[in-house]
């Protein structure tokens, strides 16, 4: 299940179900009630504004109520979104999000978002490997999230993650300036 804002792009997302995230227990009720055991649910979070307790944790009482559900694996991943786009707005609105754009380099690197790309890549690895995990409610946090996306085996960073074995240091890239 991915929680994400709405694109308009030939409409081809029309042809999936675009639950709003509010739904989110309602959504899972269903599919526990039709048989899944296993949920990985995308939560986009603007990085800045989650708490560090929360990044680890469950952040909201929809999460809980779908933890309460029984499911053996569920995977709650907190990927870190981009800015809102500033299109369609008048030339004020976009000049304040153009400024405030710029405090993205404030953020630090481990807490950027993740290109679409890769996040379905590790997604797709996480999902395979969840068969060989032991049962468990988890939540993956920005941080490592994008600490797998910088190597090209992120998917040996997820297993060790699934198996509770302690993890590498996270290497930061060096910037060039």
């Amino acid at each position: 299940v991915v929680f994400d804002r709405a694109r308009h792009a030939n409409g081809r997302e029309a042809a999936f179900g675009q639950p709003q995230p509010a739904a989110l227990a309602d959504v899972a009720a269903r599919l526990r009630a039709l048989g899944v055991t296993s949920l990985l649910v995308v939560v986009p979070h603007a990085p800045a504004l989650l708490p560090q307790a929360l990044k680890h944790g469950l952040a909201t009482l929809d999460e809980g109520r779908v933890a309460a559900l029984g499911f053996e694996q569920l995977v709650f991943l907190r990927a870190a979104q981009a800015g809102s786009e500033a299109s369609g707005r008048g030339w004020m609105q976009r000049f304040a999000a153009g400024w405030l754009s710029q405090m993205s380099w404030m953020i630090p690197l481990r807490e950027q978002p993740v290109r679409t790309q890769r996040l379905a890549e590790l997604l797709v690895q996480l999902a395979w490997r969840l068969a060989e995990a032991t049962p468990a409610t988890r939540v993956l946090p920005p941080e490592l999230l994008w600490q797998a996306a910088q190597g090209d085996d992120g998917g040996a960073l997820l297993s060790a993650w699934l198996a509770g074995a302690p993890l590498p240091p996270p290497r930061l890239p060096r910037r060039r300036w």
